[in-house]
């Protein structure tokens, strides 16, 4: 829907996001994955278990949520916005857009967190939130599971790799 090429790819389907996993690891001769939902959450909450990328708590305007419904900020942009808008909402890691914006899939099935091999229909876990939704969903702990299918405005990916230097 939104065709900016500096914005987040929604409306892709879990069998959509690994086949252009596979597609770009190819292409670039080391493996490009989705991420698990443990790696996505260390990602987010560090060392010190924080609720969201930058600490406790939500802070308006550190991500695109839906502020105005929850009454805790001003802003519903009713859409998704460019990657790093928010650079202020970057993790300690140095990542951004993990609260908000969108939807992302991650590698493992919701209901059995272990199993991540491709195949089957059951629902893949999302993290991180969306545009649409309130702002405790932006938080590290919580999480949303859906059928691999299934495409919406509100749901996008992430690409996780090893470093592709050799030791």
């Amino acid at each position: 829907r939104w065709a900016q090429p500096n914005r987040p790819r929604e409306s892709v389907s879990w069998y959509e996001a690994m086949a252009f996993c596979r597609w770009l690891s190819n292409r670039l001769g080391y493996e490009i994955r989705l991420p698990t939902e443990a790696e996505w959450e260390k990602a987010q909450r560090d060392e010190d278990g924080r609720d969201y990328p930058w600490g406790y708590g939500y802070r308006a305007g550190f991500a695109n949520v839906d502020e105005k419904a929850a009454g805790v900020g001003p802003v519903f942009l009713e859409q998704t916005t460019a990657v790093g808008l928010y650079p202020q909402a970057a993790s300690p890691y140095g990542v951004e857009d993990l609260a908000g914006n969108i939807w992302e899939w991650c590698l493992n099935e919701f209901e059995d967190i272990d199993r991540t091999r491709p195949g089957g229909d059951a629902a893949r876990a999302l993290r991180g939130g969306s545009w649409y939704g309130a702002p405790e969903e932006a938080g590290a702990s919580f999480r949303y599971g859906n059928k691999p299918v299934v495409r919406s405005l509100i749901i996008g990916f992430r690409l996780a790799c090893a470093s592709p230097i050799s030791h």
